[in-house]
């Protein structure tokens, strides 16, 4: 069952997979050992305020 959610990762292979296919509902990705958990719901929380469903879908975010 596919539920249409954006996700946060912190793992490259999704990047790739996102590059071979253009049907997705967004990706919020962060390099490991980049920022605090803080810093990162920070950034997650602002993301959600600021992109609708439709600006996230097939969109990679890069925090």
């Amino acid at each position: 069952r596919q539920e249409d959610r954006a996700i946060f990762t912190q793992d490259r292979d999704f990047l790739i997979l996102a590059s071979q296919s253009s049907n997705h509902a967004g990706i919020v990705y962060a390099p490991k050992n980049n920022r605090s958990i803080g810093q990162l719901l920070n950034s997650l929380q602002l993301i959600y305020e600021l992109l609708s469903p439709e600006e996230m879908r097939d969109h990679i975010e890069y925090i």
